[in-house]
């Protein structure tokens, strides 16, 4: 799937040649900049870049990775769970989570599927669990589990609730402090003022 850009697009090619569909397809070799007005393209091999470039755009890339997902957090809190969130879907081989389409937090729904075996007095394999639906392209079965079984969207549900729940009573003692904070104050300028 090529970027968008007015001077050039971004396709991403696999070993054979072919455009991949994104990114993530763990099969790239080649990044392709197609450049407008029929200037031609600019192929970056990537197995011809050196090992220590190709290293630290790993870092730098994962880095963002993180920093991108959490950046629309409302609070710290909810920042660091989601950049949780996101590091425990990369040591899982998943680029893409919830709030970019690929499904329910890793975390909650292993948690979950924990809940409600042990509502139905079954035994639970975490390890089987997460070798079921943890990992590259497991998005959809984790959907797909959820869609499938009530008990196990209103667990999941409740443990969502439960956690925006939390991060909100930590946001609200985090605003009474800054409040008792900013009224312990000595009263500065005159309030008609402002």
């Amino acid at each position: 799937m090529a970027a968008k850009s007015n001077k050039a697009k971004i396709a991403f090619l696999k070993t054979d040649g072919t455009e991949a569909d994104n990114v993530a397809s763990g099969d790239i070799a080649v990044i392709q900049f197609r450049f407008a007005d029929g200037l031609g393209t600019l192929d970056v091999d990537l197995a011809k870049v050196g090992q220590s470039v190709l290293n630290t755009a790993m870092v730098r890339g994962v880095a963002e990775k993180i920093r991108d997902d959490y950046a629309g957090a409302d609070s710290a809190d909810e920042a660091m769970k989601w950049a949780k969130d996101i590091v425990e879907r990369l040591y899982s081989d998943e680029w893409y989570g919830e709030r970019e389409g690929g499904g329910p937090s890793i975390s909650l729904f292993v948690e979950a599927v924990k809940a409600v075996k042990a509502k139905a007095g079954l035994p639970f394999d975490e390890e089987a669990t997460r070798a079921k639906y943890v990992g590259k392209d497991k998005a959809k079965t984790r959907n797909a589990a959820l869609a499938g079984n009530s008990d196990l969207r209103a667990t999941h549900a409740n443990l969502v609730a439960q956690q925006a729940a939390e991060t909100a009573k930590r946001a609200a003692e985090r605003a009474a402090k800054a409040a008792a904070a900013a009224g312990a104050e000595a009263p500065t300028g005159d309030a008609a003022a402002i």
